[in-house]
C-alpha cells in the first residue's frame, strides 16, 4: 500500500526502457515521483498498479495527479516530454529522464566540480570505436568517497548499461551518484557510507552501443563491426558474455555472431570488458583461494553489482 500522502502529487516522470520492441505488460514499467510542497523529489521511486491500455505502440494509464483521476497522452504528449532530470539538456528522444551518453559523462564532471573533497574521476579505458580510432568513447569512472577518513574502507563498484538498450540502468547510476553526494553531511546513513566505503560507479559500460541505441534502435551488444555477415548492421559482441571468466561454456551464450548473446570469438577480446575486468580487480582485493569452488573468509567486505 502506498502511503495516503504520496498520492497528494504524483507525477509520470517517464516510461523506464523496453527490453524490446513488444509492448505488453510484462516489459514495460511506469516510474512515479513524488512531489511535496511544489518541489519534485527523486528519492521516492516507487512504481504504481495500473490499468494499462496500449494503442500504437503508445501508453495509456489511468493516474492520480493532485488526488484527481487523469489520463496523460501517448509517449509524446508533451507533459511527459517535459519531466526531464533536474539540470538535463535534451535527454533521449521520447525518454528525456534519460541522460545521453554526453549528459552522462557532463553530470559525471558537474559532480567532481561541485564536491572536490569528495570525488574523484577515472578514464579506465576505451570503447571499441575509440580503440580503434573511429570515434567512440572512454570508460569514464566515478569514485565516491572522504578520503579524509582513514581505512580499511568497504568496496562498492556498480555499472550500467553493458546491454546498451537497456536505458535505465545508466541514469540509475548517475541518479545514484547524485543521492549520495547531495546528502553526504545531511543523511547519517549516506554520511557513514562515504567516509568508511569506496564507491567505484561507472554509468556507460558501453558507451558506443548505448549511443546508437538512443537513436531509436534496439542495440544490445557494443560496436564491433562484421560479426553477422548476412546482416552487417546487426554485428557486435554482448559483452556481458565476452569476460574471461569461464567464457564458451555450454549455455547462456551464442557462437554467432548475429545473436544479440554472441559472445565473442575469444574470452575477453572487447576492449570495454577488459577495461571493467582490469578496474575491477584493481578495486578489489582478491579474498578467495585459488580453487573455483572455494569460498571467500567470512569476513570479506565489498559489493558488486551490474544492473
Amino acid at each position: 500500500m502506498i502511503p495516503q500522502s504520496f498520492l497528494q502529487h504524483l507525477v509520470i516522470a517517464c516510461v523506464l526502457h523496453r527490453e524490446d520492441d513488444r509492448v505488453d505488460e510484462s516489459n514495460l514499467e511506469v516510474a512515479v515521483f513524488v512531489a511535496q510542497d511544489g518541489i519534485e523529489h527523486d528519492e521516492e521511486l516507487v512504481h504504481f498498479a495500473l490499468e494499462q491500455r496500449f494503442h500504437n505502440r503508445s501508453l495509456v494509464a489511468d493516474v492520480l495527479v493532485d488526488g484527481r483521476p487523469r489520463k496523460p497522452g501517448p509517449l509524446g504528449d508533451a507533459r511527459m516530454q517535459s519531466r526531464a532530470a533536474p539540470g538535463q539538456i535534451n535527454g533521449i528522444a521520447n525518454f528525456p529522464c534519460y541522460r545521453t551518453v554526453e549528459e552522462s559523462f557532463a553530470t559525471l564532471d558537474a559532480l567532481a566540480l561541485a564536491h572536490p573533497n569528495l570525488v574523484s574521476l577515472q578514464t579506465i579505458g576505451s570503447s571499441y570505436l575509440q580503440s580503434v580510432g573511429a570515434g567512440g568513447y572512454p570508460m569514464r569512472a566515478i569514485v565516491i568517497e572522504n578520503a579524509a577518513v582513514p581505512g580499511p574502507k568497504a568496496p562498492m563498484m556498480l555499472i550500467g548499461a553493458i546491454h546498451a538498450r537497456e536505458y535505465t540502468t545508466a541514469e540509475t547510476v548517475v541518479r545514484f551518484a547524485e543521492h549520495l553526494l547531495a546528502r553526504y553531511g545531511t543523511d547519517a546513513d549516506i554520511t557513514w557510507m562515504l567516509d568508511h566505503s569506496r564507491i567505484l560507479l561507472i554509468p556507460q559500460a558501453n558507451p558506443d552501443g548505448r549511443k546508437r541505441a538512443e537513436t531509436g534502435i534496439s542495440q544490445r551488444r557494443n560496436l564491433r563491426p562484421a560479426t553477422c555477415a548476412t546482416t552487417p548492421a546487426n554485428s557486435g559482441v554482448d559483452l556481458n558474455r565476452n569476460s574471461s571468466f569461464l567464457w564458451g561454456i555450454a549455455g547462456g551464450s551464442s557462437t554467432s555472431g548475429c545473436s544479440d548473446t554472441y559472445r565473442g570469438s575469444a574470452a575477453g577480446t572487447e576492449p570495454e570488458v577488459r577495461a571493467l575486468e582490469s578496474a575491477i580487480t584493481a578495486f578489489f582485493p582478491d579474498q578467495r583461494g585459488p580453487g573455483l569452488l572455494d569460498a571467500a573468509p567470512a569476513d570479506s567486505t565489498g559489493l558488486f553489482i551490474s544492473l
